[in-house]
Parts: structure tokens; sequence; C-alpha cells
């Protein structure tokens, strides 16, 4: 064999294992990459599902609070507190007006010695299509209601203090299940009887099926026994723990299903209840286009993968060895290239900052050489000069300094610190923004102020992530008003710290949820700057809250007391 066909043998075999080992990095790439997708999908659908509890268990508050005002308002008419007869017409309205929102299947007054040998003082309800009241109100159809009000009359007159209640599961005389929930009726401390709602079952049903194919939901009472459900199978609840069902753990998983809980607390009657969400991951990853990792693409685009680049090795196997020198010698440009990027994009963010003290030092030195040149050296000028030049240099090695000293990570340091200088560092690290936005940062600083034990680092953070969403608030506001303000003064024994901007006024469904992580007006935000710095600021026994200022911006306020305990966590 001559020289050329060993050589173009051998670079064949070289061909043949470089077809496996290229065959089998394919390979883990594409499942490398499957992992990783699945992973970011999972986390986003996560998120969503707890924002899908957190809005279910918020309709179903929101529903019950608004039953309970309902029957309060009907408790508190003066000649229902009495048992008087002529208020039936204004129960009745009272009932008719709010039926829409609360489709209570009837609403019972009764009196404290009802003892369910009669009907109730007063009954208000409206007939189903095609049912007859009078075959409904039977005692043997209305026992189990009556036996929950007897019951909640009891626990009333044991407890004055209890101002609602909410029954479990019970047979309504509709022929259907239900809740019994009642306020009592009270005259000069007394307890008269009780104004009790009926609630079906299917009600809350329907406020709980409203979250797709993956989703299903469950309403528990403080015993684990079921109200209502969406979708979930007898065996499906009964099968979940009891920890889950009376809200003691708040998240597990049954056999495909995921399950997280939350416990409803708003009105005080509903106190004990659970909100349960079980929702299938698998079927949520394919819905998103992720699909399992021995799907039909996967096989069929590796086989296509690896059977080309077999061919390719085999027969172009010296063009390929060529083409690899020529791939490595763009790898190593492509890493030089991003190492130069990545420097270019550091020293723009602080080349503003430096451009000061070197600018200076350039004029420092000029000055003394022209006095050299001059043969009119003058020792103290000179020396005076030199000494610009070190305190120059020493500034921008502080403003480098500065930037590493923000981005690294250490250990928490727990020490005095003057709040004001942060707020100023804080200012300076974000100017770079604020020219670009053409905003303006203005200080009013208490200039008596004692320190305060923190972490330094992670107070600025606070700041400069209260001053960044100042900046972004005002970006589009009219020149003449874009303005920050901060504010620092002393109170009796913390100090407060203000940000104020003039941006345009907050809407109300945003204002009260601006701490919530997640939440975002931004494109690519992730809406967790407020939240992290409410946990700071609460990691230093401090406090921060939201105000709306006169200049229909937005201010954030924190306090920190000025004798923060040492070892807070």
């Amino acid at each position: 064999m001559s020289q050329e066909s060993a050589l173009i043998a051998r670079l064949l075999l070289i061909g043949r294992w470089l077809s496996v080992i290229a065959a089998a990095a394919l390979a883990g790439v594409i499942v490398w990459r499957h992992f990783v997708e699945r992973d970011i999908v999972l986390s986003q659908i996560t998120t969503r599902n707890l924002l899908k509890l957190a809005n279910t268990r918020s309709e179903i508050e929101s529903y019950l609070n608004h039953v309970e005002i309902t029957l309060r308002t009907i408790a508190s008419e003066p000649s229902i507190r009495h048992l008087r007869t002529d208020s039936r017409d204004y129960v009745q309205t009272i009932y008719d007006s709010n039926y829409d929102h609360h489709m209570l299947a009837e609403v019972y007054v009764v009196e404290r010695g009802f003892d369910g040998s009669r009907r109730p003082f007063m009954t208000f309800e409206r007939a189903e299509q095609g049912i007859a009241l009078e075959d409904l109100h039977t005692q043997s159809r209305e026992a189990d209601e009556y036996r929950e009000q007897i019951s909640q009359i009891a626990r009333f007159a044991a407890d004055p203090k209890l101002c609602a209640l909410l029954s479990g599961r019970v047979p309504l005389c509709l022929g259907e299940p239900g809740l019994v929930y009642s306020t009592p009726i009270r005259a000069e401390g007394e307890l008269r009887g009780l104004v009790a709602g009926m609630i079906r079952s299917k009600t809350l049903d329907q406020l709980l099926d409203s979250h797709g194919d993956y989703h299903r939901a469950a309403l528990f009472d403080e015993r684990g026994e079921l109200i209502a459900a969406a979708r979930v199978s007898d065996d499906e609840y009964q099968a979940l723990p009891l920890e889950i069902r009376t809200g003691t753990a708040h998240s597990a998983t049954i056999q495909t299903d995921h399950v997280i809980s939350t416990p409803i607390s708003e009105p005080p009657a509903a106190a004990g209840c659970t909100l349960v969400m079980l929702h299938d991951p698998a079927g949520q990853l394919s819905a998103a286009g992720v699909t399992g990792l021995l799907s039909a693409w996967g096989p069929a685009a590796a086989i296509l993968a690896l059977g080309a680049l077999a061919a390719l090795l085999c027969h172009v196997a010296l063009e390929l060895i060529a083409a690899r020198h020529v791939a490595v010698a763009r790898t190593e440009q492509l890493a030089h290239a991003t190492r130069v990027a990545t420097l270019g994009e550091l020293a723009a963010g602080i080349a503003h900052e430096l451009n000061q003290p070197l600018a200076a030092i350039s004029t420092y030195a000029e000055a003394a050489a022209g006095r050299l040149r001059n043969n009119q050296l003058d020792p103290h000028e000179t020396l005076t000069d030199l000494a610009a030049i070190n305190t120059q240099a020493n500034r921008a090695a502080t403003i480098i300094e500065r930037l590493r000293a923000f981005i690294r990570k250490r250990p928490t340091q727990r020490q005095p610190v003057d709040i004001a200088a942060i707020a100023r560092e804080a200012a300076r690290l974000v100017e770079i923004e604020t020219r670009r936005a053409n905003v303006t940062i203005q200080f009013a600083i208490d200039p008596l102020l004692p320190g305060v034990n923190v972490d330094e680092v992670q107070l600025m953070q606070v700041f400069v992530n209260l001053l960044r969403n100042a900046i972004e608030a005002v970006a589009a506001a009219p020149s003449a008003s874009r303005e920050v303000r901060i504010r620092i003064t002393r109170a009796a024994a913390s100090i407060e710290c203000r940000v104020e901007d003039s941006g345009p006024p907050i809407p109300e469904e945003r204002f009260d949820r601006l701490f919530i992580p997640f939440e975002s007006t931004k494109d690519e935000g992730l809406g967790l700057g407020l939240a992290i710095s409410q946990t700071i600021v609460n990691s230093f026994s401090g406090r921060i809250r939201a105000e709306r200022n006169a200049r229909g911006g937005l201010t954030m306020c924190f306090s920190l007391p000025t004798g923060a305990q040492e070892g807070a966590t």
C-alpha cells in the first residue's frame, strides 16, 4: 500500500472513530438540551400554577365575603334584631338584589329557641324551574339543614365573640349538597337568633372549574371533609393525605399528579378551609411543546444526524480534518473576541466615572511638566500637584473597588454604617441610567443621623433596586418633571428613608401587589426587585411600604431601627 493509500486508510479509520465520538456528543447535546428546556418550562409551569392557586383562593374568599356582607346586612336591621315580622319586605329586597352575586339557594331567619319542629321564623328563596316549593319544605328534606342551624345557634350562644360560621357539606332540602353560612342576630348583647344562607356546592364548583384541562381543584373544611370540587373524582380526593386536605402540608406528589394547597383565611367563617389544586405536569409539558425523551422526533433526528455525519466522515475524511482545523482556529478567534467584548462591556460601564480622575491626573501632570520646562520649578507647588495626582489615582481605584464591592459575593457582615453615605453611593452606581433617562436625583437628608447596624452591601442593594424602579417610572414623563428624590429623616427610634418619583400614577390593582414575587410590568423583568428589598429590610428588623405621593408618582418608604439587633437573620 502506497503511503498515500495508507494515509487515506488511516484517515478513514480516524473518521470512523470520529463518527462515533461525534454521534455520542450530538446525542449528549440533544439530551442535555431536552432537560434544560424541560427544567425551564417546569419552572414557568410551577409559577403559573401558584398564581392560579392564588387567584382561585381570591375568588373563593371574595365570594364568601360577599355572602357574609349580605347576611350581616340582614342581621343588623333593627326589626330583624327584634324578630319583627314587618321586616320581611326589607329582607326580601336584600335577598333579591344580591341573588345574582351570591346565588344563595335560601336564606333563613331563625330565632334562638328554634328546635327544628317547625319552620324557621322567615324563609326567603327562589323557585327552580319545575320544582314546587311546597314539595321541598318537608320535615324530612329539611332535617339536615335544621340540625346544622341548631348546632350553630348553640355555638353562637357559647361564644359571644363568634361573628360567622360556615358548616361542612350537608344535604340541602333542594336535593343537592351544600353549606350553611350563618351570622348571629344580637340585640343589647343578647343572642336572638341567626341569619343562615344555603350555598349550593355546585356554586363553589363553578368557581373552581376555570383553569384548563390540566388542573382540578377541591375545597375541604377544617376536618378534611370535601366541600366542593371541580373535575376531581371521589377516589382522587379520598386518596389525598389528610395533611393536604387540612392544610398542614402544602405540596405532595400523588401518582402522576402534583398537589399544592393553600388555606382560605377570608372571611373569618372560612378559616380552616383548605383549597387544593391538582395538576398534571406531563400534560402541561406536552401542551407547552416539551415531549418525552424518547418521542418520535428524538430518535429520528439522532439517526439522521448520525448517518449524515458518518457518511461525511467516511467520504471526505481529508476535508473533514481540514475543516476541523479551521473550526478550531475559528473557535479560538471567537473565544478571544468574546473576551474582548466582555472587557468592552465592563469598560463602557465605568469609563465615564474614570474619565474625571484621569483627566485631573493629566492636568496636574501637565502643570508640573510645564513649570519644569520653563525652569519655574517650585518644590511646594510640585508636591501639591503630586499629592493631587495621588488623590485622583486613589479616586479612580475607589471607583473600581466600589463596583467590585457591589458585585462581590461574600458573607453577610453587620456593622454600624452611615446610611446617608450608602444612599449617595447607590445614586452614583445608577448615575449612567439617570443620565440616559435625563433624570435628576435630589437629596433631602437629616445631617444628624445615627448609624444603623446592617450589612452595607445589602442595604445598598435596596437603594439601587428602589432607585432603578423610580428612574424607569419617570423615564416617560415630561422632561420638566423627571425627578427622583431621596429623603432620609430620623424618627423616635428609627431612621426613615423615602424614594419618591414623579412618574405616572400606578393602577389600584397593581398597587396592592407591588411586593408579590413575579408580579412585573416589564417585558423582561422577573418582578423580584421589591420582593428581595422587602426581605432584606425585614431581616434588619425594619419595615417597607409603598405610598402614593402628591405629584402623582410613587413613594417607597422603609424604616430601620437605630438599635438594630445583632445577629438578626
